[in-house]
């Protein structure tokens, strides 16, 4: 009896000192969450964590999945300073964009449009695939700051106008905000590269000197929990963040609002052809009408109805060579790595051309050669200097002096006399 007494003081004193997850009654019933495992994919559709294959990328596999002996973590995951968790008007739900530029870059004008797009500037707010990496990025600017050449997204308006609407009574709409606009991927191959979020929380207050919680809340597996409207990536981190009670992720089911709405009209802006395509819903048909082709850098804008040069480079002040894609990678960062030489080069050290060609300074002739080795230069030369007039020297004396009289044997003069015959023989013979 003594024994179970202690037992429950015991427990009700660890229910005072450590986060409770509490469930809610929704509907008569509990709604309790599954664990935040892959094997059931069924039991999973709350998304408390990734079953992915890519869901190293961002830091949110399950816990069997970083287990599993058959998953390939190719790469480390993306530096999370980089991005953010953005609501897309098309999809109805949150993925994850890259919105800030490396720290060390020193295009500001990349850097401005990217973290700070101006609201009224369209370019500045159509998300771009990276041609390469395949990740979304806010805008193309946020793309350019990383190093990668962009796929911009399409440009979707919805009109609800009357019928026999022309053109440019069209046209003018859409510049007068008369319709909804939004933004639609290029194609649907590019969609399984987007990443579906949940907004959290997921690390602990600057105060907080608890070492062991920030770490099991910065680097335990992924397990959403939430309390009130805030959700925190796992219980430590909502237990750093002074929350002792919370709310079981599951205990309310997502709602998706689905209010159907056909407009009259949709037109489509394609940026990688250029193209208009105008849908009329109504008599269900179609009508397309292609612009000014824009050479690579330059992205038509529908606003100015003239081709817009979207990227700055500087010109380099040297003499410069081209790389072959094999001689170098860009990073995640936006530098240049060049494979032979092992460097690492800032964007204001390169330059990439409409076709995505790479330029980079070279050092001339009297800059390559190392300091020691122009000092041995000099050293060669001066003895050239020394040693020729001295061989000639030598030869004249030996030709002018037969008998040598600091020969130390006799066999070794008759050596020489017979060389010195020899020679004026030669001469005899040139002379005449």
């Amino acid at each position: 009896m003594e024994i179970l007494i202690l037992f429950m003081i015991m427990l009700s004193f660890t229910n005072l000192t450590s986060p409770q997850i509490l469930t809610d009654f929704h509907g008569g019933s509990i709604s309790l969450c599954p664990p935040p495992l892959c094997f059931d994919t069924a039991k999973n559709d709350q998304k408390r964590c990734s079953c992915r294959q890519d869901c190293y990328l961002f830091n949110e596999c399950c816990i069997d999945m970083i287990n599993n002996t058959n998953f390939d973590q190719k790469n480390r995951p993306y530096p999370s300073i980089y991005y953010s968790c953005r609501y897309v008007d098309y999809f109805r739900y949150s993925v994850y964009q890259f919105d800030r530029c490396p720290l060390n870059h020193d295009v500001m004008e990349y850097v401005n449009s990217c973290e700070n797009p101006d609201s009224n500037d369209r370019l500045q707010n159509i998300p771009a695939f990276g041609n390469t990496s395949k990740i979304l990025y806010r805008n193309l600017y946020c793309a350019l700051c990383h190093g990668e050449e962009f796929i911009l997204w399409n440009l979707l308006y919805q009109c609800d106008l009357g019928p026999n609407v022309s053109f440019e009574n069209i046209l003018n709409n859409v510049k007068d905000g008369n319709c909804s606009a939004t933004v639609k991927p290029p194609s649907e191959d590019l969609e399984k590269y987007i990443y579906p979020c949940t907004e959290f929380i997921a690390n602990c207050p600057q105060d907080n000197n608890n070492t062991e919680q920030r770490i099991k809340c910065e680097s335990n597996p992924m397990a959403l929990v939430k309390s009130g409207i805030n959700v925190f990536r796992n219980i430590h981190c909502a237990t750093c963040n002074g929350f002792d009670e919370v709310v079981d992720y599951c205990g309310y089911p997502r709602v998706v609002f689905d209010v159907p709405f056909t407009p009259s009209l949709t037109i489509l802006f394609n940026y990688h052809t250029n193209s208009l395509v105008i849908k009329d819903n109504r008599r269900n048909r179609d009508s397309v009408m292609q612009f000014t082709s824009c050479q690579k850098p330059a992205v038509y804008d529908m606003n100015t109805k003239e081709c817009r040069q979207v990227i700055y480079q500087p010109q380099l002040n040297c003499t410069t060579t081209t790389l072959n894609k094999s001689e170098y990678h860009i990073t995640s960062d936006g530098l240049l790595y060049i494979n032979n030489t092992q460097r690492l080069l800032n964007q204001s050290e390169y330059t990439r051309d409409s076709q995505g060609i790479i330029s980079i300074c070279v050092k001339n002739s009297t800059t390559i050669i190392p300091t020691y080795s122009t000092a041995e230069s000099y050293i060669t030369l001066v003895g050239l200097i020394i040693s020729i007039p001295a061989l000639a020297i030598t030869i004249i004396v030996y030709l002018c002096i037969p008998d040598l009289r600091t020969l130390p044997d006799t066999s070794t003069k008759l050596k020489i006399y017979k060389c010195n015959n020899a020679i004026n023989n030669d001469c005899l013979t040139f002379r005449i």
